[in-house]
Protein backbone atom coordinates (compact mmCIF):
# COMPACT_ATOMS: atom_id res chain seq x y z
CA UNK A 1 0.00 0.00 0.00
CA UNK A 2 2.99 2.20 -0.13
CA UNK A 3 2.38 5.22 -2.75
CA UNK A 4 -0.77 3.85 -3.12
CA UNK A 5 -2.42 7.75 -3.54
CA UNK A 6 -2.19 8.87 -7.34
CA UNK A 7 -1.52 4.90 -8.51
CA UNK A 8 -4.00 3.43 -11.18
CA UNK A 9 -5.62 0.28 -9.36
CA UNK A 10 -4.07 -3.00 -10.04
CA UNK A 11 -0.54 -1.76 -10.65
CA UNK A 12 2.25 -2.96 -9.10
CA UNK A 13 4.13 -6.15 -10.02
CA UNK A 14 4.08 -9.24 -9.27
CA UNK A 15 0.97 -9.32 -7.16
CA UNK A 16 -2.23 -11.35 -8.22
CA UNK A 17 -5.17 -8.60 -8.81
CA UNK A 18 -8.58 -9.17 -9.63
CA UNK A 19 -9.60 -9.14 -12.75
CA UNK A 20 -12.21 -5.91 -11.76
CA UNK A 21 -9.28 -4.19 -10.72
CA UNK A 22 -7.13 -4.98 -13.50
CA UNK A 23 -9.77 -3.89 -16.16
CA UNK A 24 -11.08 -0.89 -13.89
CA UNK A 25 -9.79 3.18 -14.87
CA UNK A 26 -9.65 3.81 -11.20
CA UNK A 27 -6.68 5.68 -10.04
CA UNK A 28 -6.63 5.74 -6.00
CA UNK A 29 -7.48 8.86 -4.11
CA UNK A 30 -9.10 9.93 -0.70
CA UNK A 31 -12.49 9.65 -2.39
CA UNK A 32 -11.95 5.86 -4.73
CA UNK A 33 -10.33 4.82 -1.58
CA UNK A 34 -12.96 5.79 0.59
CA UNK A 35 -15.75 4.16 -1.51
CA UNK A 36 -13.62 0.83 -2.20
CA UNK A 37 -12.81 0.49 2.16
CA UNK A 38 -16.76 1.09 2.33
CA UNK A 39 -17.81 -1.27 0.17
CA UNK A 40 -15.27 -3.07 -2.05
CA UNK A 41 -17.80 -5.21 -4.23
CA UNK A 42 -20.26 -2.53 -4.54
CA UNK A 43 -17.43 -0.35 -6.08
CA UNK A 44 -15.70 -2.76 -7.94
CA UNK A 45 -18.14 -5.94 -8.81
CA UNK A 46 -15.74 -8.96 -9.10
CA UNK A 47 -12.96 -7.88 -6.24
CA UNK A 48 -11.40 -10.60 -4.03
CA UNK A 49 -11.36 -8.01 -1.33
CA UNK A 50 -15.03 -8.86 0.88
CA UNK A 51 -14.31 -6.59 3.97
CA UNK A 52 -16.02 -3.56 4.29
CA UNK A 53 -15.00 -0.82 6.96
CA UNK A 54 -17.90 0.53 7.39
CA UNK A 55 -17.02 3.40 10.20
CA UNK A 56 -16.16 6.55 8.62
CA UNK A 57 -14.09 7.44 11.32
CA UNK A 58 -11.91 4.34 10.98
CA UNK A 59 -12.00 4.52 7.16
CA UNK A 60 -10.44 8.05 7.58
CA UNK A 61 -8.24 6.99 9.95
CA UNK A 62 -6.76 4.33 7.31
CA UNK A 63 -6.57 6.38 4.41
CA UNK A 64 -4.35 9.27 7.12
CA UNK A 65 -1.52 6.10 7.83
CA UNK A 66 -1.51 5.47 3.93
CA UNK A 67 -0.69 8.49 3.56
CA UNK A 68 2.06 8.33 5.95
CA UNK A 69 3.90 5.54 3.86
CA UNK A 70 6.48 6.48 1.77
CA UNK A 71 6.49 5.28 -1.64
CA UNK A 72 8.86 2.30 -3.18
Amino acid sequence: MNGVFGRKAGAVEGYRYSTALLNSAVVWSDETLDAFLSGPSKMLRGTRMTTSVLSEADRADILAYLKTLPAR
